[in-house]
């Protein structure tokens, strides 16, 4: 015997009928006998009438139609299996998915008043991109089909009338892709930051000064991007890390002039001027770092260039983060010689078109925040402080350089040492932020 249709003629005519145009309903709500029974209830009368316990899915699912028979059909067919929430029309869409989200599937009809479903499933596909989008429709033209496909990149297209078990295997199907989704972007996440964490150990240990400006620029960038309201900032943050990375071909006594101010001769000026280029090669073969990459090779092009008629091949957020790593980078260079306040005064005054100057105002900002300078020991180093002094050894070496906000790797690596106070050289200048204001800047 063939599976009963969902349609709209197929409707049950017993259950109530909504009075309150374009709600959300969660199916438990629904005022039918069978849903003011509890789960394990439901499951035991389903278990008399079939030996195969439906599977549980704990992803929630959205199912959307402006027919309220039609969403009844679903929440009978499906309630055992799903974790429902049922919306009359878009509008109940789009309030569900900020209120009662995340959803591993959308389900939605095409044709409905306000706001149709090839809008609604644009919206899910900008705004949720890793939920599975199905469409379910009894007008399926051609051009309603490709609209779909194009505007919302639809995982399954069915057609009414559908059968309970055709749309039950569509959802799973769309559950099992949401899992892989999400299972390949966690696995890329701790991949991608398992890479980044490398490179940056090898930057510390092979060239503790490009290290230390790289931590420093990182500290700048990421109040930087709050002060412009930079919504998606991670891979700015992260371009700020490795950018010093290409420092690793360059010799530790070209490093050393630049931090103490003394000029570069041709040979040596040639050789800086061409590590970004080496450090984006590097971060380029890291999978997702492509756009990270970019920012890193345009860290030294200037703003006017980066906006100008013959701009490099970077999309906006790209130029707006090599935008940033410039800004950063150049107060850096100023700062570490004459000091926060007079770097931001370089960046601020120039008027040549080299600097952002939306990004240069939010640096100004930055001089406003409240810090103190502490004298103390290492047992008094903590997480988030920013060494004031170069953090040194008894004998004179530079163990971690000025400007280098302390990590909990960092705190840990130093106080592994047998002995710190035989080692290093104690007390030491930090900068704490949120203190008395003070002229140290």
């Amino acid at each position: 015997m063939s599976e009963p249709l969902l349609t709209e003629s197929t409707a049950f005519p017993h259950a109530p009928e909504s009075n309150e145009s374009g709600r959300t309903i969660r199916a438990p709500d629904i005022a039918d006998r069978r849903t003011r029974e509890t789960p394990r209830e439901r499951r035991s009368s389903e278990s008399r009438s079939t030996s195969d316990e439906p599977p549980v899915f704990t992803e929630r699912i959205l199912l959307v139609d402006d027919e309220p028979h039609v969403l009844k059909g679903y929440q009978r067919h499906l309630r055992n299996v799903f974790d429902l929430v049922l919306a009359e029309g878009g509008p109940a869409a789009l309030a569900s998915l900020g209120s009662q989200g995340p959803f591993a599937v959308v389900v939605s009809d095409i044709r409905m008043p306000e706001v149709s479903g090839l809008q609604l499933l644009a919206h899910v596909r900008q705004h949720h991109p890793d939920t599975i989008r199905i469409v379910l429709t009894g007008n399926a033209d051609q051009k309603t089909a490709v609209d779909a496909v194009n505007d919302g990149r639809i995982f399954r297209f069915l057609n009414k009338p559908c059968s309970p078990e055709t749309l039950r295997t569509a959802i799973e199907d769309g559950i099992r892709q949401h899992r892989l989704i999400r299972g390949e972007r966690d696995l890329l996440s701790r991949t991608l930051s398992a890479s980044v964490a490398l490179m940056t150990e090898v930057l510390s240990l092979s060239s503790p000064l490009a290290f230390g400006r790289a931590m420093r620029v990182k500290g700048v960038v990421h109040r930087l991007c709050e002060a412009l309201g930079e919504k998606s900032a991670w891979d700015i943050e992260i371009a700020a890390m490795l950018s010093q990375v290409g420092c690793i071909a360059l010799p530790e006594s070209l490093l050393r002039k630049l931090n103490d101010g003394v000029p570069l001769d041709q040979a040596e000026a040639d050789l800086w001027i061409g590590h970004p280029k080496v450090g984006a090669e590097l971060v380029g073969r890291i999978p997702r770092l492509e756009g990270v990459a970019k920012m890193i090779a345009h860290q030294r092009t200037r703003f006017d260039i980066l906006v100008g008629d013959e701009r490099p091949d970077l999309d906006d957020h790209q130029r707006r983060g090599a935008a940033i790593l410039k800004v950063a980078l150049d107060q850096d260079a100023v700062a570490v010689r004459s000091g926060f306040a007079e770097a931001v005064r370089t960046i601020t005054g120039d008027r040549s078109g080299r600097y952002d100057p939306e990004v240069g105002r939010a640096l100004a900002a930055l001089v406003g925040e409240r810090f103190e300078i502490r004298a103390i020991d290492l047992a008094g180093l903590e997480v988030g402080m920013v060494l004031e002094d170069h953090l040194q050894s008894v004998a004179g070496g530079i163990l971690v350089p000025k400007g280098q906000e302390v990590t909990a790797a960092l705190l840990k690596r130093l106080r592994s040492f047998g002995d710190p106070d035989r080692f290093i050289r104690q007390p030491f200048r930090v900068r704490v932020l949120g203190g008395a204001p003070s002229s140290a800047a």
